[in-house]
């Protein structure tokens, strides 16, 4: 009987132990659920707040921040060169025609880095003559005809979060309006090659 009763007092040790560890992984696990979410949350308020002094600055400042010459700006504001010879290598390469969620970049640091003219690929973009976007899907040097602002190089990459979901970051040198402007927009691209 002595023996029955020591067998049950340690399955219910083993029970008690068994609940405590249960407890300790549920416990870490909601804990790593909810840093991340408030990593994420703290991502999105960053954003929203240098969009806001984004906001403020241009309203300060009275306007235009726009590229060196008017003449490399497209109606939609990005910086574009094409070449005569794109719409050529354009039909003779194999290409690949998509949407993707389009959003918009600047040269500031508070965007990018610690120096915002050079890109991923080492490319000084503020004095880069053609259109630049940033992608984590492509490789860097590939081009890519954007609806709006011909066709654009792959030199910078996004944050990693972006990596898979297509998304592409237009370069607008340091006109700041006019990337708060373009915002975020769903928009059809030709991956050329």
């Amino acid at each position: 009987m002595f023996k029955k009763k020591q067998v049950y007092v340690n399955a219910q040790k083993s029970e008690k132990k068994n609940i405590i560890a249960l407890s300790i992984a549920l416990t870490l696990c909601s804990s790593l659920i909810w840093y991340n979410n408030f990593q994420m949350y703290q991502d999105l308020r960053q954003a929203r707040d240098n969009a806001i002094i984004i906001y403020n600055q241009v309203n300060e400042s009275g306007g235009d921040n726009g590229a060196k010459h008017q003449e490399d700006v497209t109606d939609k504001g990005a910086v574009s060169h094409v070449s005569p010879n794109v719409e050529e290598r354009e039909k003779n390469s194999l290409s690949e025609t998509r949407e993707v969620e389009v959003s918009a970049y600047t040269s500031r640091i508070s965007e990018t880095d610690s120096s915002p003219c050079i890109s991923a690929d080492g490319t000084n973009i503020c004095e880069y003559n053609g259109c630049v976007v940033a992608s984590n899907d492509y490789d860097f040097g590939t081009k890519i005809k954007i609806d709006g602002f011909g066709v654009c190089e792959v030199k910078d990459r996004m944050n990693k979060r972006y990596t898979g979901t297509g998304n592409i970051d237009i370069y607008f040198g340091k006109n700041v309006e006019k990337a708060l402007k373009f915002g975020r927009r769903t928009l059809k691209i030709v991956v050329i090659g």
